[in-house]
């Protein structure tokens, strides 16, 4: 019994030092800081802005990318189980903003980049069909949120920071 619990707590053990690593790794690479001048857009607007990047270590990139995209609350309902919710992203639009490279320890600079937004999210339908889905989305809600990622592809743990944005589309 008592090996059955020096197993168990080297697992936990194990577990909280992965999630610390995960958590923290990043942090110790660097930072990105990203900067708006505004959080609201229309569909088909630009997104324009900079950030910062800071690297606190050498960092192997890959590349480093602006990406804007959409993702919609997704509720499953299992018979007898209840359900479960998940966010499942329909729209991204990735641009990159700096080649596969490597920035020094102690590297700092500020970015510019340009992120298109869609018209629309899908096609717009008419008629019966396209009513009646409206009214359910207004009744039971159809969660949409939107994000902007600043995603530095590193060789190891990746940096990222990610700000909630919103978007409006006119019918």
């Amino acid at each position: 019994m008592d090996t059955a619990i020096l197993i168990l707590a080297g697992i936990f053990l194990l577990l909280g030092v992965g999630a610390i690593v995960l958590y923290l790794g990043p942090k110790m690479k660097g930072s990105i800081k990203i900067s708006l001048p505004k959080t609201a857009y229309e569909g088909s607007e630009t997104i324009s802005g900079s950030f910062e990047l800071n690297c606190k270590k050498e960092i192997i990139s890959n590349g480093l990318y602006a990406i804007a995209y959409a993702e919609r609350l997704q509720k499953d309902y299992i018979s007898g189980r209840g359900s479960s919710s998940s966010w499942v992203k329909i729209y991204e639009n990735k641009q990159p903003v700096d080649g596969k490279k490597t920035y020094p320890a102690g590297f700092s600079r500020n970015f510019e980049f340009n992120v298109s937004l869609p018209k629309s999210l899908g096609p717009q339908s008419e008629g019966v069909i396209a009513s009646i889905s409206k009214a359910k989305n207004m009744i039971f809600g159809n969660k949409i949120r939107w994000r902007l990622k600043i995603h530095l592809d590193a060789k190891g743990l990746d940096l990222s920071k990610t700000q909630n944005i919103t978007v409006n589309f006119t019918e």
